[in-house]
């Protein structure tokens, strides 16, 4: 009589959990997206939204491309923003951030899927070249003081509760 010896079992991990655990380890535009997260929400206290693009807007073509989104949280809209790509520069920008509701996080929220997906396709990630919103200017600030903004220009004062200045999250290249 033969007796079959079997391998121990060994836990498992699903393989596309272990491939996203080595391309984070291994690319750095990922490395740098999750840095840029843990500034923007160390916490982890802001609500988890998602940046979708507007079905009906039509797509610009161009070196500059703005693109209507929707933020969304759990299905519903939440608010509504613009992300501007300047596809020479390699530099991306919100020109316009609009929530529902005031206070709950939703602006703040909506620059972590913004920046991601930026420093995923290899593009920093800016203040818009006019004025900030004290809000945005919170964020930023936020950002810089958590190392991963460089300031340019600090905010100064501008027209009623708006900021000028100029802040960038930069991409690994």
């Amino acid at each position: 009589m033969t007796e079959a010896i079997l391998p121990p079992e060994i836990p498992h991990i699903a393989p596309e959990a272990g491939a996203i655990a080595i391309s984070s380890e291994v690319d750095p535009n990922i490395a740098r997206a999750r840095e840029v997260s843990l500034a923007i929400d160390p916490t982890g206290t802001l609500p988890q939204v998602e940046i979708v693009p507007d079905p009906d807007a039509s797509v610009a073509r161009g070196s500059l491309v703005p693109r209507k989104s929707f933020i969304m949280r759990d299905g519903q809209k939440v608010g509504t923003c613009t992300i501007v790509s300047d596809n020479k520069r390699h530099a991306r920008w919100f020109n316009g951030v609009e929530v529902n509701e005031k206070g709950v996080g939703f602006g703040s929220a909506a620059y972590k899927p913004a920046i991601n997906q930026a420093m995923l396709d290899g593009y920093d990630f800016r203040t818009h070249e006019w004025s900030q919103t004290s809000g945005a200017k919170a964020v930023w600030e936020r950002l810089a003081a958590a190392g991963v903004a460089r300031v340019e220009e600090p905010f100064m004062p501008a027209q009623e509760g708006k900021f000028s200045g100029s802040y960038v999250v930069d991409a690994v290249r």
